[in-house]
């Protein structure tokens, strides 16, 4: 009989040493796994910063117009900027500006002179890379005056619209594509 208990004192240890050493390996399981998730989770929100995206950082502006290769006027007011993408990429950016500034503006952009319109051209058949973008075409919708340029190369494409509807005010979307 004692023999017996004894037994069943080892196996009610060893027992509950498997069960420690499960819930051990749970818990580190789930501590790695939410390291890793946030390490991705920090890589992914951080590839805005890595690319220029986002504005709200001190660098940012100038990330932002190195990528999309313009420059924000000096009246540019309430800055957005994004970038999405996987194998080919993009930035959208949207402000105000003086229309003081329309010039300086054109300059630094990539548009030629001479490729700066006064409506957004019909687009084909609105197919991902037909130019202007559906997206372009989706943003002059209801526009009254605008000023449109575009810029075409190999793997880089740019895209201002300028809304001039507002003679004391010019609002400014931006569309760069590349890769």
């Amino acid at each position: 009989m004692a023999t017996r208990a004894r037994v069943n004192s080892i196996i009610r240890q060893r027992g509950l040493r498997v069960a420690v050493g499960c819930v051990t390996s749970l818990v580190l399981l789930g501590v790695c796994s939410y390291a890793v998730l946030r390490l991705l989770a920090s890589t992914i929100s951080g590839l805005g910063v890595m690319s220029g995206c986002n504005v709200t950082e001190a660098a940012g502006l100038e990330q932002t117009e190195s990528l999309g290769q313009f420059e924000f006027p000096p009246s540019a007011q309430s800055i957005t900027a994004g970038c999405f993408g996987m194998q080919g990429w993009g930035l959208t950016a949207t402000f105000v500006m003086s229309p003081e500034d329309l010039g300086m503006l054109q300059v630094s952009s990539r548009v030629s002179q001479d490729e700066w319109v006064t409506l957004v051209p019909p687009s084909g058949s609105l197919q991902p890379y037909d130019l202007p973008s559906e997206q372009v075409v989706i943003w002059s919708q209801g526009m009254t005056s605008l000023v449109y340029g575009i810029y075409v190369a190999t793997e880089f494409s740019q895209e201002i619209l300028i809304d001039t509807t507002d003679p004391n005010l010019y609002r400014v979307r931006v569309l760069v594509l590349g890769g």
